[in-house]
């Protein structure tokens, strides 16, 4: 019985350090992760340049199979007023992907965005450093 533990630990540990981000089964291609992308449904603080935030791209996936509400506001703080830029009702596993728009933000140094996605709040400060 001992011999057998000892045999199977060296199995065990040969693929440590080695970092799998995904497996397709059934798909040739190589899955890239991607590096500029965040969660709607989560409280964030961005510190970022222009550019770089017309680049993130913010994914969220509807999670509840009646139905739920995705709406998300745009508030300039230096400025003042809200504006809903986005609203959709998300069935269970819709994935909706969405990048700032730069006319909302070209003038900005400090926004928030606040998405309601079902039941939750949810805040993402973001500071523009340019």
């Amino acid at each position: 019985m001992m011999a057998l533990i000892l045999m199977a630990v060296p199995c065990f540990s040969q693929n440590q350090g080695i970092e799998t981000t995904s497996v397709i089964t059934g798909d040739t291609s190589i899955a890239v992760p991607k590096v500029n992308r965040a969660e709607l449904a989560s409280d964030e603080g961005i510190k970022c340049t222009r550019n770089e935030l017309v680049e993130k791209e913010f994914v969220t996936v509807g999670k509840s199979k009646y139905g739920e509400i995705l709406r998300i506001t745009f508030q300039d703080l230096e400025r003042g007023g809200r504006e809903i830029i986005f609203q959709k009702k998300l069935m269970e596993n819709d994935e909706v992907q969405f990048f700032m728009p730069m006319d909302l933000i070209k003038e900005a140094k400090t926004a928030v965005l606040i998405v309601m996605k079902g039941e939750g709040m949810f805040f993402k400060k973001i500071d523009i450093t340019d």
